[in-house]
């Protein structure tokens, strides 16, 4: 078992910090004036516009900046597409997810998961008329007595 450390003898740092960060003034130094509230500017608005915030990117082609658009969030949407949270089941999505990662499988990763995403998303809605029969029939056996 060996000896415990010894920790190193540090110098005082709390009047500096005081100094620096307290809540009073240093001594050498004049307070600042005090503003009376109604004195001070109002918060500056800025108008809402309709456009979307956009981020400035460089074209691989081109040395012109191409702008893009930008969720509020700051993190960038690419054209033509849209985020879009889904709350599901957690069976359903976990069916989702394996169907997805399935099919990516398959194809060796040259689709890109966001695209597979889409086709089964596409398929189901192709089964819109057989889906709305089948939760109607549903609805319809739970109000039989």
């Amino acid at each position: 078992m060996s000896a415990p450390r010894r920790r190193p003898a540090l110098a005082a740092t709390g009047s500096v910090l005081d100094e620096m960060y307290g809540s009073a003034p240093a001594p050498d130094t004049a307070a600042p004036p005090v503003r009376p509230v109604s004195a001070t500017p109002p918060p500056q608005v800025q108008p809402e516009t309709d456009t979307p915030p956009t981020r400035v990117g460089h074209d691989s082609n081109t040395s012109t900046p191409t702008p893009r658009p930008v969720r509020a969030s700051g993190t960038r949407t690419p054209p033509g597409r849209r985020r879009h949270t889904l709350y599901l089941a957690a069976d359903v999505a976990a069916d989702l997810d394996q169907a997805a990662d399935s099919l990516v499988g398959e194809l060796r990763g040259l689709v890109p998961r966001h695209v597979v995403l889409g086709a089964l998303i596409r398929a189901g809605l192709a089964q819109s008329d057989a889906v709305s029969a089948d939760l109607r029939a549903g609805l319809l056996r739970d109000l039989q007595p």
